[in-house]
């Protein structure tokens, strides 16, 4: 009676869902890195002329850009992962809640089982002592 009690009890509780907003994706785009400009030789003399002075200039400016956008994929990368193994978590907990359900029925069966036999067993006691009592 108490394991049918347990049983019930587990069956109506509903099953907790995992939070699939973990794994949503995000709405920002992936930037393409730009391509480095080219930048002058230093000559030998040591001095740079004016184009080459805003060349470099240039060059500060898409690598700093450039590493912006590697840190916002780099980050973007790491939230994939937690997202992902959010996932495989929740996966294995449902895993887990689908055996314990499966165990769970299939011991409220063999018990239903019992049960009957048992039933069976005592209407045919009943029958028996009815016809001999006759």
């Amino acid at each position: 009676m108490l394991n049918a009690l347990i049983i019930v009890g587990c069956a109506s509780n509903p099953i907790p869902l995992p939070d699939w907003d973990l794994a949503e994706r995000t709405q920002r785009k992936v930037t393409e890195p730009l391509a480095l400009p080219d930048i002058c030789e230093i000559p030998s003399n040591g001095t740079w002329p004016r184009e080459c002075w805003i060349a470099l200039d240039a060059f500060d400016i898409v690598a700093t850009g450039n590493t912006e956008i590697a840190q916002d994929l780099a980050g973007a990368l790491n939230a994939s992962d937690e997202s992902y193994d959010a996932l495989l978590g929740a996966a294995k907990v449902q895993q887990e809640l689908s055996q314990i359900r499966k165990d769970l029925l299939e011991r409220e069966r063999q018990a239903h089982t019992m049960d009957n036999w048992f039933y069976r067993g005592f209407i045919a006691l009943i029958l028996v002592g009815v016809a001999l009592r006759k």
